[in-house]
């Protein structure tokens, strides 16, 4: 059975404290989850979630939760990935961050989750990147 892991890209080339990195690859991981679930309002008013789960992050999620965090150094490099993941199906999520504490107010992507999935499919968008 192929392993599943999930694995964050950020960007390093702009200026980033470690607790800014830490915030942002938080944000990315988690926000691969809020985006499979949905919200809707039934005849009684009362919200109901329904999830589009993959098989993949369920074993994840059951499982050990690899994570791998890897460096990149441009915003084009995030936005490349996304491309990739999108073309075979894989579950992830771009942060951009507000700049309310960094980046001088200007919104700014810094970092992308990929997966939970398989790592077979993760490697081959991210293998010529290196560890954070």
């Amino acid at each position: 059975m192929d392993e599943v892991k999930q694995t964050i890209v950020i960007r390093k080339d702009i200026k980033m404290s470690h607790g800014k990195m830490c915030s942002q690859a938080s944000h990315a991981s988690l926000k691969v989850f809020l985006d499979k679930m949905e919200e809707f309002e039934d005849k009684n008013g009362v919200y109901l979630r329904t999830t589009n789960i993959t098989s993949e992050i369920i074993k994840w999620k059951n499982g050990i939760f690899t994570k791998i965090v890897l460096k990149c150094y441009s915003e084009g490099e995030i936005l490349d990935l996304e491309i990739k993941a999108k073309e075979l199906d894989i579950p992830h999520a771009v942060i951009i961050d507000v700049g309310k504490t960094e980046f001088n107010g200007v919104p700014t992507i810094t970092c992308i989750a990929l997966g939970p999935d398989k790592a077979c499919k993760i490697d081959e968008i991210t293998s010529s990147l290196k560890l954070l």
